[in-house]
């Protein structure tokens, strides 16, 4: 009962919400699960949404990304390391294991691995981590990953076939979408928000009925590998293929495509900014030569900037990618004022 109520918290953005509208679901689900329930599922969906700190370090031999006999731990779950056929098509990135990050590692982990969830929307604000996280995931699952960007531009048939250039002639190949269904790879779509509606309705249909019409006549097709064999038409779904879409979050200021009316398909998970020991554990480790006493200062303001855009005072989004910028600088030049730095 716990677990459904975490997973009514997530699908409705709890993290996210205003105080007040979380007041407002809570009361109304207190009847139907128990005050007590509703309100240690929040606990749980908030610490997880936001971050806080642990009361106690996680022993290193289960810190994300652990590896051990073909498994790799992530925080309390062990998954399968797989064996990519394209090494080079593998995420290689840093990674510094801050507590938020580790926890949603092991969510992600166990819906792909435990709950066999293929289609996973990751939400948050820009420049809090989203890329890194999945990249780093499949870096440590040893999964080949096809990635695509999206924008207010893309059309339907962008998401099928990529224009290619060569010796002075146009061809159109496979997206990373087609090969990513082809040969069971991940498909990373970033900026789904900001895609047409109708882009993300096409992703829906193939989601849900397994089915999408490619320009050249062929079409994929879930679950149909022996009428493929004899159909070249046919091209068909493999079944380890995945999709992780990341997005901003829902409002302003991002103003992106309603794309929540058409996520019921996807398992959702949120991201926000990390809390205030977590952002610094991440400066320390971008600017280790910087004063903790700068650093401080410095994640202190962020929380403020912050704090005056959920108050409506400012209208920019600063996340930790604008604040590692800063530290960034700050560590290569030591000697330049922390004004002239920002």
């Amino acid at each position: 009962e716990l677990q459904l109520l975490q997973g009514v918290l997530q699908q409705q953005l709890f993290p996210f919400m205003p105080r007040g509208e979380r007041s407002k679901l809570l009361a109304q689900l207190a009847p139907h699960f128990g005050p007590r329930a509703v309100q240690e599922a929040a606990v749980r969906v908030l610490r997880r949404g936001t971050g806080r700190a642990r009361k106690e370090p996680v022993p290193a031999s289960k810190q994300a990304g652990h590896r051990r006999n073909n498994q790799v731990q992530f925080g309390g779950f062990v998954a399968p390391v797989g064996k990519p056929e394209n090494p080079e098509l593998v995420p290689s990135v840093e990674f510094v294991g801050i507590d938020r990050h580790v926890d949603l590692l092991e969510e992600l982990a166990r819906a792909m691995f435990q709950r066999d969830e293929r289609y996973l929307l990751l939400l948050g604000p820009q420049g809090v981590g989203k890329n890194r996280v999945v990249d780093y995931l499949l870096q440590s699952l040893a999964l080949e990953r096809e990635y695509m960007q999206l924008h207010r531009d893309t059309t339907v048939a962008q998401l099928t076939v990529t224009p290619v250039v060569s010796d002075g002639r146009l061809y159109h190949e496979d997206s990373p979408l087609v090969r990513a269904a082809q040969h069971g790879r991940v498909l990373v779509l970033d900026e789904a928000d900001k895609a047409p509606l109708e882009v993300v309705v096409v992703l829906k249909s193939l989601i849900e009925d397994g089915q999408l019409a490619l320009p050249d006549g062929r079409r994929l097709a879930k679950g149909m590998p022996e009428v493929s064999a004899h159909s070249p038409a046919l091209v068909p779904v493999h079944p380890d293929f995945r999709m992780l879409v990341l997005a901003n979050r829902p409002g302003f200021p991002f103003l992106g495509n309603d794309l929540l009316r058409e996520a019921d398909v996807f398992s959702i998970f949120c991201l926000d900014n990390p809390d205030v020991n977590s952002e610094l554990q991440l400066a320390r480790a971008v600017g280790p030569s910087v004063p903790d006493g700068v650093l401080r200062t410095l994640v202190e303001l962020f929380s403020d900037l912050r704090q005056a855009l959920e108050e409506g005072r400012l209208q920019y989004p600063y996340s930790a990618r604008e604040l590692l910028a800063v530290v960034r600088h700050l560590d290569r030049f030591p000697n330049e004022p922390l004004e002239e730095a920002l």
